[in-house]
């Protein structure tokens, strides 16, 4: 039986979606890591004030401002990346958006729609762009940044909840399609961090719709319980996760804390071993 090849170990040029708001702390330990990144937004702006913010730390960096989710830009974008450093290693999908709350039959359809499109279409096109490029070349790994809310029921952000929950099924079908190829994706969830859309909902605490001030007041006391995750535990994790000692748990639904066990055990398995074998 042919053993299925995996991608390289470390990754040494990737994409970051979302790159400007909480995918910047992700970009900023890559790029200390020594790797190439092309950070890509919606906002230029401010996508050019964080690859500044990266270049001044050593970074070798690309912009490429785009809406995630338009198939034609995403595909441009990665082309971008290969053309220029010769290949795509690691993609992190981190765009999306908080969406509508509230009773789902009281948000009007077409906006719950956009919120649900909005979030699941950025992972379907990410990955559709990047997978050719990563099969052209060494291999490649996709981490999608999922929620609990696609995990277990979030009520009254339903749209955001249901879109969470199609990302975590198409990651699990991709798996199933790229088993016998080197490219491995995961959903993985970080945790709650005081960044990205927990710092959104932090920042808006008293919003006019009651049903979004009950979430940022959720939000505050999980924090105020010690129940967040510190940013930097999560982005190592999600290192670490890219390096590939997770690639057997393929397609899986991912958490900070699982990542965070597996490294532990991998390391005491390590420590344990005689010298030399």
């Amino acid at each position: 039986m042919t053993p299925v090849p995996l991608p390289i170990a470390t990754p040494r040029t990737a994409l970051v979606t979302g790159a400007s708001q909480g995918g910047l702390a992700v970009a900023e330990r890559l790029v200390q890591d020594g790797v190439r990144v092309a950070l890509n937004g919606r906002q230029p702006q401010r996508l050019t004030e964080a690859a500044n913010r990266l270049r001044r730390q050593g970074g070798t960096v690309l912009e490429l401002p785009c809406d995630a989710g338009e198939a034609t830009a995403m595909a441009a974008a990665v082309d971008t990346v290969t053309s220029t450093w010769g290949g795509l290693d690691l993609v992190v999908d981190n765009a999306g958006v908080g969406g509508p709350s509230g009773p789902t039959w009281e948000i009007p359809a077409q906006e719950w729609w956009k919120a649900l499109e909005d979030n699941l279409r950025t992972t379907l096109v990410g990955a559709c762009a990047a997978i050719p490029a990563m099969l052209a070349g060494t291999g490649g790994r996709i981490i999608h940044i999922s929620s609990e809310a696609g995990h277990s029921t979030w009520p009254y952000v339903s749209a955001y909840s249901t879109a969470k929950a199609g990302a975590i099924k198409l990651t699990e079908n991709l798996a199933r399609e790229l088993r016998n190829l080197p490219v491995t994706v995961f959903a993985y969830h970080p945790g709650i961090m005081e960044t990205g859309l927990t710092q959104a909902a932090l920042t808006h605490r008293a919003p006019a719709n009651p049903w979004s001030r009950r979430y940022a007041a959720w939000f505050a006391r999980q924090i105020e319980k010690g129940n967040s995750i510190p940013i930097t535990a999560a982005v190592d994790a999600l290192v670490t996760l890219a390096s590939g000692p997770a690639d057997h748990l393929h397609g899986r639904f991912l958490t900070t804390v699982d990542i965070t066990t597996l490294a532990t055990t991998m390391s005491e398995d390590c420590s344990s071993r005689p010298p030399g074998s």
